[in-house]
């Protein structure tokens, strides 16, 4: 599955990418309207690259190549096969609200988008999730995202309103985010979708949302232009350091505080 990208670590730590992919099936560009990159906004523009750096933690990382627009991978298996964006496993338009399609793809290509792109994924996920409850005794869920919605924050945490995590991890995420220099704000707006919510009632496992604004490194002139935006290179640069130096913070932190490290998990190690 070269679609698939999947780094597995000794660690309770799973960090998920799954808007990461901006590539087409031959089937959809055959169905799509001409050029129909210039017609698929909003996805999470090169966040592989973004989050390259945590291939040097001890971390487990699962994305894709598949474009959110092949299927949503952070939607609900029991959401509309194809239809409105926020509540379909395939979008019949972009999130714009314009059309995209010249011809609607059939039900069967739908259901084998399912089967070859949706299933494999939240198997992969599931297995990362279940090596680390066997290893650890509990997993944390990453979902790692980018926007340019109504949220003027650099950074949105998302956990269903306290639902999918403790407290006292969403604080401690909080703090470390805040404590770096980014404008961070908590459930707003972007609360968490279907992969936050699905392990809400495993007492063993937490998942939290992460959305980063695209200003934070993506040149300023693409954000809503009709082509895929360029990456910002000095701030993509910059941003990778905070974060990377974020992360070794939070783990010597969680590492080295018992009393805190009880706290964050509902079912503690």
């Amino acid at each position: 599955m070269n679609w698939l990208t999947l780094k597995k670590a000794d660690s309770p730590w799973i960090f998920s990418m799954p808007h990461s992919g901006m590539t087409l099936t031959e089937e959809a560009k055959r169905n799509l309207l001409p050029e129909p990159n210039k017609r698929l906004p909003n996805m999470d523009w090169h966040l592989r690259e973004l989050y390259d750096f945590l291939k040097e933690f001890p971390v487990s990382v699962i994305s894709t190549d598949i474009s959110r627009y092949i299927v949503d991978l952070n939607r609900a298996p029991i959401s509309t096969l194809f239809g409105d964006f926020r509540h379909s496993l395939v979008y019949q338009m972009n999130t714009w609200g314009e059309e995209i399609y010249r011809t609607f793809p059939s039900e069967e290509e739908l259901k084998q988008r399912i089967e070859q792109y949706y299933k494999p994924y939240h198997q992969a996920l599931d297995d990362l999730v279940a090596s680390a409850i066997e290893q650890f005794g509990h997993a944390v869920v990453i979902d790692l995202h980018s926007f340019m919605g109504p949220v003027e924050s650099d950074i949105c945490l998302g956990n269903l309103d306290n639902e999918s995590t403790s407290v006292a991890l969403l604080e401690t995420l909080y703090n470390a985010f805040s404590e770096s220099g980014f404008d961070t704000t908590k459930n707003n707006f972007y609360k968490g979708g279907y992969i936050t919510a699905k392990y809400c009632d495993h007492p063993k496992v937490q998942s939290i949302q992460i959305e980063l604004r695209y200003t934070n490194y993506l040149l300023s002139e693409d954000y809503d232009s009709r082509r895929p935006p360029r990456v910002d290179e000095a701030k993509l640069h910059a941003v990778r350091a905070r974060l990377s130096a974020l992360l070794i913070r939070l783990f010597a932190f969680l590492k080295d505080s018992k009393t805190i490290r009880a706290l964050l998990f509902r079912s503690p190690p």
